[in-house]
């Protein structure tokens, strides 16, 4: 099917030219850009597909989470809404740039001038990263039983 619809399209663009007396070298350049240009498109679209499919698997919930959280529960639903929202990957960012800001300004000597400042910045950034961390466990269904190898 798009062999045909490329086909009728450069039958159609051929014709035009012709009727606007173009050259033949023109008219093969031309041809042949506008043959790569499709092929271009038609493999971009098929790329755009796999990533379509891949982001939309990521998007379902299955399974369930820590042994406790099955698929339909409301607050890994809710979880699951955060973790995969693009605000929520573009926070995570910002805090992780900020979080090395702070290490890069952590040295002796600015240690000691401000050591509970840097107390503080590292107790909250290490409780907003184990939120992080329990958000996406809760919501990906990690550990879907944890007890299992307690026997063993």
């Amino acid at each position: 099917q798009d062999k045909e619809f490329l086909l009728g399209s450069l039958v159609r663009d051929s014709t035009d030219m012709f009727q606007q007396r173009v050259e033949i070298e023109d008219q093969v350049d031309r041809l042949l850009l506008r043959i790569e240009a499709r092929q271009f498109q038609a493999k971009h679209r098929f790329v755009r597909r796999q990533w379509k499919s891949a982001y939309l698997k990521q998007q379902r919930i299955e399974g369930r989470s820590l042994g406790m959280f099955s698929a339909d529960n409301c607050l890994r639903v809710c979880l699951h809404r955060i973790a995969v929202a693009p605000a929520f990957e573009i926070l995570i960012d910002i805090l992780i740039v900020i979080n090395c800001i702070f290490l890069a300004m952590q040295t002796n000597d600015f240690d000691a001038k401000h050591p509970q400042m840097f107390f503080t910045v590292n107790i909250i950034f290490t409780v907003l990263f184990v939120l992080e961390f329990c958000i996406k466990v809760i919501a990906f269904g990690a550990f879907a039983n944890p007890w299992c190898n307690m026997n063993r």
